[in-house]
């Protein structure tokens, strides 16, 4: 077979040769001993005229192995061949065609051959559609090359699976010169949109294509299991990683893309997979290529989907990305973000520019700058030499550096270069904190009647006029974290002054901690509280929240064990700074000392001088040391006597000179944890964590704890701080700027993104002019010398809390009259209304509102997330929303269904009802439940009570006033004690408050109870409230109802019940369990 030849090899080069899936001919090419695969990739993609965009997408797998390539490897130094193939999944192959033509008629040739070949699975039994699908591709051809029907009949089994030409060749050749003809005949002549349609039913007919799978071990409770690990990012019900046993079918999911962090490698092929939940999944691959396909492909989906410059793995990190780091250059960015980026960064200020690679054109490098008066920036094009250098088209001088060509640009044309922006820039803050606080131990009053110790910290008397709202700024941030890295703040005192509470460590700061057991510290220790520092600076830097004051001091260490060194960071506090910060301070701020607080990259050299701290134990760095002797050193110190050489690099990575090329926290985050699983192994015991994403549960004192993290109320005599439930938001909210390629590969990579939770905020209240953010705290809370709190508009609220809430569900208060009520809850008021439309039609609906007394408490957030679920459901069993009412009060609008709610129902129209028609409500009850679960929503409120009656047969949920988003982890864990109806509820919800799809079925078992008794109170008799945990836990349950055929209650009511939530049956099963027993009564 004849090759195409690009480059032949040279001295000090060998030879390698690609397979092109779009040419019969191998590319060869003679390969220096140091490239590396991603280099190599593109000049195959360059050959093929794929664009810098698309080329992305592509990468090399070793046809020997049958392995991918990371992009980092080396190629050289062995003659190898490889195939070129499209690698990475995408959700929309019709946004790739128009994203890059070539990359696009690429995927065809690649999903035609795998087609033809007989590598999709199942084929023998789609062979109407693959009969179709060969059919469709002799036509291409005709089109394509011109081809005469007859001659494309000829050849009809190149175009067709093997296996299937073997079966059935006799028959395939009438129905396939049939159905050319007919297409012959008809309109349709563009090419590419045949092409289009035959991959879409392709990749209709083989999903799994493009899914990759590794062979893995993982150590479970000291027994090694071999499971196999697929990963396919847009899996329909297990998006991302998921694991399954050899030839089983069934799958458990791991986590999804964006729920990684970081991934770190050993030696011996083990994999640390770190993920947001906090629970590391450890998995042993056969060889190190194994290891490195599997990390390069999650990695590479990483950055396609979420954060286009950070590296999961720093041991695969590509060179293209190290280089545009390096120049402080954008990936290949299309000019309308390169505008934006300037006009919201720098609101176009003259001299700010941007670098950018080119989107359509390879070794170009774009630089946009804005100039003065010109509403639009100026845009320069500089080609990459094949040297290294840089110039100007049509130019012949070169340059070495890109700044060195923009100085000599300047000169000759009077252009300003002032500013650089670089990727991922972060905003500031524009917070200001208070001066001085004092910090006492007190005592929590819980509403159990029990106490613990807490810390309360206030701010010194004589400050308080000058700087209460700067000191209420401060707690109101701290407030909103939530990460066991960080101390847990549990509200306000608003007695007498405004105090921050929180838990109490009695171990004290790290700094003392550390001087006074440094004998007894090992160096495993050290590295984990590095650890844990690293996860607090990520997680606050994720949340677009600058710490400003990062010291050994303002870590508190929460616990220690013989395996276990626990710390946490307390709240910034004073963020003044004197000279005797100079070593925690950038040195760009030297000379700018308060605009620390400010700056991201100030609290990552703040993190290198805190972990030299630790290493140091808690000694200070170079006391004394004026601002002169800093600058002469370049603020960096020496390092610290016997510190691991990682640690000291890692530190000093930390205190670049330059600011943009210092590690993100991300990257500390993930090189510190590599040093910790590969360097200090000791510490990891692989008893691995199971795979159902339970919560991490810190063991540390103040740990919030599903047994007793639930208490809620806190404070000293009569005065008490109560803290609302609130769903707290994800460690981790990832917000990156787009893939490179600009918005339409972002959308070509990922498919229409939906916030999986349900989101609520905290309350806003006002303290005479002065306004704090209170997560879940009444306003009944100042006793008598506190200022009356007043609520803001609940709007306001709610538009923070729902951001995306379509705007055209907002509708006006004069087009919602109310009339009678229809029912009272704990927080809210149900009224008939009339709906009038904006075309003048109308029509009869409900309108929930809160009570007055309502609205300044719990039942705001709650009314604010029912919204937010609601809006996004739409299901027969499930009530459907209207829209909502704004002003002058929060009211949510939905559909009217007259026969009213389930338990009023049952005892009206009792002697009416029969099994089969209760059955139905059973199984309409069993499948909106069904779709909630699809949603990961979990209801906490199912009752016959917040089922509503849509006809005689068909009844809907409603009220989802308690419901939660889970997203990924399947289970909600409850924060705080609130009215709840526990008679309805599983014990792991009592116990534990644990609520998941599992325990909504416990509900419905009970749901079932009172549909079948004519809506009696499921009580279970001699057992009150606090005695039904300790009842059920004995096994007593809920007697069949009377007039309960006795066959419902043990197939479809008893198996609700049982203690072990994993064996209760799912709502699919209850579904079908139904309607087996319509069939039957």
């Amino acid at each position: 077979m004849d090759s195409i030849s690009v480059d032949g090899p040279s001295a000090g080069e060998c030879q390698v040769h690609i397979r092109l899936c779009s040419s019969r001919e191998p590319l060869v090419l003679g390969v220096a001993r140091d490239e590396t695969a991603e280099q190599l990739t593109v000049r195959a993609a360059r050959h093929c005229r794929i664009g810098p965009v698309a080329r992305h997408l592509f990468s090399l797998c070793d046809e020997e192995t049958r392995l991918f390539l990371a992009g980092s490897q080396r190629v050289g130094g062995a003659v190898r061949r490889y195939t070129f193939l499209m690698r990475f999944k995408v959700a929309d192959v019709v946004r790739l065609r128009a994203l890059d033509p070539h990359a696009f008629d690429y995927l065809f040739h690649q999903v035609r051959e795998a087609f033809v070949m007989g590598t999709f699975s199942n084929i023998l039994r789609q062979k109407e559609d693959a009969l179709g699908l060969a059919v469709t591709d002799m036509y291409r051809l005709m089109r394509e090359m011109n081809v005469r029907r007859e001659d494309v009949e000829k050849d009809y089994k190149s175009f067709i699976p093997r296996d299937l030409v073997k079966m059935h060749s006799f028959f395939l050749k009438s129905p396939i010169r049939k159905h050319l003809i007919k297409l012959e005949q008809g309109p349709i002549n563009d090419v590419m949109y045949i092409k289009e349609k035959y991959v879409q039913k392709a990749l209709e007919m083989c999903p799994t294509y493009g899914d990759e799978t590794y062979t893995v071990q993982r150590d479970e409770a000291g027994v090694v299991r071999q499971w196999k690990l697929v990963v396919d990012p847009f899996h329909p019900t297990q998006p991302g990683l998921r694991m399954k046993t050899d030839g089983g079918e069934n799958s458990i999911h791991i986590c999804t893309i964006s729920d990684i962090c970081y991934i770190s490698l050993r030696n011996d092929n083990r994999v640390e997979l770190a993920r947001k939940n906090g629970v590391p999944q450890y998995f042993r691959f056969a060889s190190e290529a194994e290891m490195t396909s599997c990390v390069s492909l999650l990695d590479s989906y990483y950055r396609l989907m979420e954060k286009w410059t950070f590296c999961l793995s720093k041991d695969l990190q590509l060179p293209s990305q190290l280089r545009l780091k390096q120049r402080r250059c954008h990936g290949p960015v299309g000019q309308e973000f390169a505008h934006q980026k300037l006009r919201e960064k720098r609101n176009n200020e003259p001299g700010t520019y941007l670098l950018r690679q080119h989107s359509e054109e390879y070794d170009v490098i774009l630089v946009d700058v804005c100039q003065p008066n010109c509403e639009q920036p100026l845009t320069i094009a500089i080609d990459e030499t094949a040297g290294g250098g840089f110039r100007c088209p049509g130019e012949e001088e070169e340059h070495a550096s890109i700044q060195e060509l923009l100085a000599q640009f300047s000169t000759d044309h009077l252009v300003q270069f002032k500013e650089c922006l670089p990727p991922s820039e972060h905003g500031r803050a524009a917070e200001v904190y208070g001066r001085y606080t004092v910090v006492q131990r007190a005592q929590w009053h819980t509403s159990s009647g029990t106490t613990r110790q807490v810390a309360v910290k206030r701010l010194q008397q004589h400050l308080t006029k000058e700087h209460l709202q700067d000191f209420i700024d401060s707690v109101s941030a701290a407030l909103q974290w939530t990460c066991d890295a960080v101390v847990q703040f549990r509200g306000v005192c608003l007695t007498q002054a405004v105090s921050l509470v929180m838990d109490w460590y009695p171990l004290g700061p790290l700094d003392s901690y550390l001087a006074e057991n440094k004998h007894t510290l090992m160096e495993v220790d050290l590295v984990e509280a590095g650890t844990y520092l690293a996860k607090a600076l990520w997680y606050l830097d994720e949340q677009g929240v600058t710490h400003g004051k990062l010291r050994c001091r303002n870590v508190l260490v929460s616990s220690r064990a013989e395996n276990k060194f626990h710390v946490r960071l307390a709240d910034p506090g004073l963020r003044l700074y004197t000279q005797n910060d100079l070593h925690w301070v950038p040195v760009e701020y030297f000379d700018q000392l308060q605009s620390v607080a400010y700056s991201s990259a100030a609290d990552v050299w703040s993190y290198g001088t805190t972990l030299w701290e630790i290493f140091s134990y808690g000694q200070t760095p170079l006391e004394g040391e004026d601002l002169d002797m800093a600058k002469q050193r370049g603020g960096r110190l020496p390092p610290p006597s016997g510190c691991p050489r990682d640690i000291y690099r890692l530190m000093c990575d930390c205190w670049h000179h330059m600011p943009h090329n210092r590690k993100t926290p991300q990257a500390i985050m993930r090189d510190i944890n590599q040093i910790l699983y590969n360097v200090f192994n000791a510490r990891q015991v692989h008893a691995y964590a199971t795979l159902s994403n339970s919560a991490s549960v810190d063991s540390g004192e103040g740990a919030g704890t599903p047994v007793d993290g639930t208490v809620t109320t806190l404070g000293t005599d009569n005065t008490t701080v109560s803290a609302i439930e609130s769903v707290a938001p994800p460690m981790i909210d990832l917000l990156s700027e787009p893939f490179p390629g600009g918005a339409d590969l972002a959308r070509v990579m990922s498919p229409e993104s939906v916030d999986p939770e349900g989101r609520t905020r905290d309350r806003l209240v006002s303290i005479g002019r002065h306004k704090l953010l209170i997560p879940g705290v009444p306003t009944s809370l100042g006793g008598d010398s506190a200022e009356p709190v007043t609520p803001i508009s609940p709007l306001d609220m709610f538009e923070e809390a729902c951001p995306s809430f379509p705007r055209v569900l907002q509708l006006n208060q004069g087009q919602v009259q109310l009339g009678d009520r229809l029912g009272v809850g704990f927080y809210g008021e149900v009224y008939k209304a009339v709906l009038t439309h904006q075309d003048g039609t109308w029509e009869t609906v409900a309108a929930k509102r809160l009570k007055k007394k309502a609205i300044s408490t719990a039942g705001l957030q709650d009314l604010q997330r029912e919204i937010a679920i609601l809006k996004d459901l739409d299901h027969e069993n499930v009530v459907k929303m209207r829209g909502i009412v704004d002003e002058p009060e929060l009211m949510l609008v939905m559909e009217y269904l007259p026969p009213g709610a389930l338990s009023s129902y049952l005892k009206m129209y009792w002697d009416k009802l029969t099994t089969h028609r209760l059955l139905k409500f059973a199984k309409d009850v069993a499948k909106g439940m069904e779709y909630l679960g699809e949603k990961k929503i979990v209801h906490r409120d199912l009752a016959a009570r917040n089922i509503l009656v849509a006809s005689d047969t068909h009844v809907k949920i409603s009220d989802f006033g308690l419901a939660q988003v889970t997203g990924a982890n399947t289970y909600y864990y409850l924060k705080t004690n609130r009215e709840l109806p526990f008679r309805w509820y599983a014990p792991e919800s009592i116990r534990y408050g644990k609520f998941s799809s599992l325990s909504d079925v416990w509900s419905y078992g009970i749901t079932l109870f009172e549909m079948f008794s004519g809506g009696e109170d499921p009580q279970i008799p001699n057992c009150d409230d606090q005695k039904l945990l300790e009842t059920l836990d004995r096994g007593v349950r809920l007697c069949c109802p009377s007039e309960c055929p006795l066959g419902i209650y043990t197939s479809l009511m008893w198996p609700c019940w049982d203690e072990q939530a994993h064996m209760r049956p799912c709502f699919s099963d209850l579904v079908h369990e139904c309607a087996s027993l319509m069939r039957e009564y």
